[in-house]
């Protein structure tokens, strides 16, 4: 080992030379590697692959992702004077181009909280979260927000891009607007 040391000492350059031509070839490796990588994944001629396509086919509601538009009020409760806000904000989720149905916390037993101030709505897509394009998750996004509403962002719609993301998964926790 002491041999080695003293060489690399002594031939610093040469040595600082290999490290360069080593990270660029491990980098130009990597950048080529890279478009191989997917975010696809299907297993064809599988019980589970065959009951997602007949889901898709028959059944779109239940065979795409879903995620969780949660409503808070400050003033009263969901179930008062902020309800028909909250179903018309609902309706037009619904009608959005990739939201194949919204499950609404008025129609769902246990979907708003003991106080009444709280309450969720699930967004049922028509495709999984992998195949969701960026801008459909946006438009929900932006129609979920009402006038004079503190919005935070969904996880689902905050995720990076496609060619950042190695695999898209849904919220892990809901989407929030509160009414003040």
């Amino acid at each position: 080992m002491p041999t080695l040391a003293r060489w690399c000492f002594r031939h610093r350059r040469i040595v600082l030379a290999i490290w360069l031509i080593a990270l660029v070839v491990l980098a130009g490796a990597a950048e080529s590697a890279k478009s191989a990588y997917s975010n696809q994944f299907s297993l064809p001629d599988t019980p589970s692959s065959e009951a997602l396509t007949i889901l898709q086919h028959g059944f779109p509601t239940a065979s795409g992702d879903a995620d969780q538009l949660v409503v808070e009020t400050t003033k009263g409760t969901v179930n008062g004077a902020e309800k028909p806000r909250i179903e018309a904000m609902l309706a037009k989720v619904a009608a959005l181009p990739r939201v194949a149905s919204v499950t609404s916390p008025y129609t769902a037993p246990g979907q708003i909280s003991h106080s009444g101030t709280i309450a969720f709505a699930t967004i049922h897509f028509n495709a999984q979260a992998t195949n969701l394009p960026n801008a459909a998750v946006e438009k929900v996004v932006t129609t979920r927000r009402l006038r004079g509403d503190r919005v935070s962002r969904s996880p689902l719609a905050a995720r990076p891009s496609r060619a950042q993301q190695p695999r898209r998964v849904l919220a892990e926790r809901p989407s929030v607007f509160s009414s003040h």
